[in-house]
């Protein structure tokens, strides 16, 4: 059954002000309506001094909320920016789940969409509605249904806004695939149970081709549904608004070109046109209406396009069809995220936080100048050594001063310590990584580090335009432990891995695919010694306790085997201060590549030694790692 979702807040709506219906009287407060065959109800709230045509947010509330309370999350704002707001009751009932009592709550279930259907087309008899300009947004359960709404229907809504809440499992691959060009953009608190799911759901529109489809995550905050996003939403809605009204009418006349140009098998024409009609940035019926067109096009035209390719030289039928292709995938990258939703694109340090396991973790993003927002950018994962810190580490390596110049993102996540109950301390309760090797009691072993870069890589690519086939991963010491696992285990995330001065705990390293390595150490290392052992003291050589460490080469060569690559370099360069050893490629076309620093201890050469020497052995200025990792990075790509 047809219903005609009309959801909660976003329009790629000009903040118009609107009209009322000729002769109808615009009420000042909410206007309660009843819906009897729906055994419900919703609130109507028209702004006051409209002109025009308006659009129209549908607001759906969460799980035993109801449309009063979940009104005021909105305040006043939809008014003062010219758009109607209607909240419906949850038609549905289920028992309370508070365990405190045997009540029944209200939500959304298998008839609700029908009754917000009815909804959409009561409002549009009560006032002028802009039909192209029609948003849902939706809190916890009604996000659900939001999100429901939207993919089942995409050419009914301009967009939809789903807050704190899953995708609804099954949804056919037909409706991702005609829903991808559908603005969706979700919200969710750093500390909401629900965060992980929502995450998950967002890379399933990404798989699905979904290209105006992003989440934010809100550093602190738990299953809320916070009125200060509101008035940034719909700033953004008015600034789409302005486009839609600028670009219609000359999108109006472009289709009826293309229609000419189709009907007289113009296809190349028409192509163009079309085309042109995605890059607008326009959401509602022209894109609808275009893609709608392509796919006459592909269906009628195909066979004439490839004998056309033929008779021209151009290629044969096979390369004709690939044309066609990458028309319909420049269709689904239609150009709009960027005004669709705000990315931060101020330049220097961001510090963030997200909620992983039962711990809040912190990590810091560093922006480059040259970071619009819109350009998605390489990020490399810097993880500090044992003790250390993420600000520590941004200051040891220079990765932010080499992300400045290289225009990429540098981020500085933060290990957990042994006791989460106290303040972090470098001797008495240091913030190490749970690296696999059992040396460290981080958050008392119930820390699960993986999954926290996990999230955090989700939690990045969600703020930031970043390019997801260049992600990379590095890390000093006991960080760079946790890189030679998490590389592993994020393997189809992970574009490359630069370990310095740690071992790979892991004997047989499995992986998805296979991760170019570029490996560091120095030969006069006491913590990482090159022949293995205890870790001690430069000077002193005073045991540092934990695990003997492995040799240098047993750790190159559990990855050299993971990848195939061969035991013996295939080739060697050596100028006296530096030796470098290329293992060749292997699996993937994955390669392993070691550079051995002379004279050099445990430090990041090139940059700054946080701790005395007489402790790490010497630090050297040369060669400058930081450079060597990202010439390493910068060619590669997953």
């Amino acid at each position: 059954m047809r219903f005609a979702p009309i959801v909660l807040v976003l329009p790629p709506v000009l903040a118009l002000l609107c009209r009322h219906a000729a002769g109808q009287e615009i009420p000042a407060a909410p206007q309660r309506i009843e819906a009897p065959d729906y055994d419900s109800f919703f609130l109507l709230d028209v702004p006051a001094d409209g002109e025009g045509e308006m659009p129209l947010i549908i607001a759906l509330h969460g799980m035993g909320d109801n449309p009063g309370s979940f009104r005021e999350v909105f305040n006043d704002l939809p008014g003062r920016h010219g758009y109607v707001l209607a909240l419906p009751g949850g038609n549905h009932e289920v028992p309370c789940q508070c365990g405190r009592c045997d009540g029944m709550v209200r939500t959304w279930g298998p008839k609700s969409a029908d009754f917000v259907s009815w909804v959409t087309e009561e409002v549009k008899k009560r006032c002028k509605v802009d039909p192209t300009r029609v948003c849902v947004f939706g809190f916890s359960a009604g996000a659900h249904m939001t999100f429901a709404l939207g993919l089942s229907h995409p050419a009914d809504y301009a967009a939809i806004v789903p807050f704190a809440g899953m995708i609804p499992p099954g949804i056919p691959a037909a409706d991702l695939a005609r829903a991808r060009s559908l603005p969706v953009m979700g919200f969710v608190g750093g500390m909401d149970p629900f965060c992980g799911a929502m995450r998950q759901g967002f890379r399933t529109l990404e798989a699905a081709g979904f290209r105006r489809a992003a989440l934010k995550t809100i550093p602190g905050l738990g299953h809320e549904a916070p009125a200060a996003e509101i008035g940034g939403i719909l700033d953004r809605l008015d600034a789409l608004a302005g486009t839609f009204r600028a670009k219609a009418p000359g999108l109006s006349a472009d289709l009826e070109k293309a229609r000419k140009d189709l009907n007289e098998r113009r296809f190349p024409a028409a192509i163009a046109v079309l085309l042109g009609i995605a890059d607008s940035g326009v959401h509602g019926p022209f894109t609808v209406e275009a893609l709608r067109l392509l796919d006459g096009m592909e269906a009628e035209g195909r066979k004439r396009i490839e004998e056309a390719v033929v008779k021209a030289g151009a290629g044969d039928r096979k390369g004709a069809s690939g044309i066609l292709e990458g028309v319909r995938r420049d269709f689904a990258g239609l150009r709009c995220a960027a005004e669709a939703f705000d990315r931060p694109a101020k330049k220097g340090d961001h510090e963030c936080m997200l909620h992983a396991g039962r711990h809040d973790r912190r990590f810091l993003v560093h922006v480059p100048p040259s970071y619009d927002g819109i350009r998605p950018v390489p990020a490399v994962v810097m993880l500090h050594g044992g003790g250390g810190s993420g600000k520590g580490a941004a200051e040891e390596t220079g990765w932010s001063k080499k992300a400045d110049s290289g225009g990429f993102l540098a981020v500085y996540p933060d290990a957990m310590p042994a006791d989460p109950s106290k303040p972090a301390r470098f001797s008495s309760n240091p913030q190490v990584w749970n690296d696999g090797s059992g040396r460290f009691e981080a958050g008392g072993r119930a820390v699960d580090d993986v999954e926290f870069l996990s999230l955090m890589l989700d939690d990045v690519t969600a703020r930031f335009a970043v390019d997801a086939g260049r992600i990379y991963l590095s890390g000093f010491s006991n960080g760079a432990s946790m890189a030679f696992l998490a590389a592993s285990r994020l393997s189809a995330r992970v574009a490359a891995v630069a370990p310095v001065a740690g071992a790979c705990w892991t004997e047989n390293p499995e992986m998805e695919r296979g991760i170019p390595l570029l490996y560091v150490t120095g030969d006069d290392d006491p913590m990482n010694p090159l022949d293995g052992g205890m870790p001690r003291t430069a000077e002193a050589g005073i045991p540092l306790g934990g695990r003997e460490k492995p040799p240098v080469r047993e750790s190159l060569r559990r990855w050299i085997s993971a990848l195939g690559c061969s035991e013996k370099p295939v080739g060697e360069s050596d100028d006296g201060k530096v030796k470098t050893s290329d293992h060749g490629t292997g699996r993937d076309g994955a390669g392993v590549v070691f550079i051995l620093i002379k004279g050099h201890g445990h430090a990041w050469s090139g940059g700054k030694n946080l701790l005395p020497e007489s402790v790490t052995g010497r630090c050297l200025a040369a060669p400058d790692t930081t450079s060597l990792i990202w010439e390493f990075f910068r060619s590669r790509k997953r």
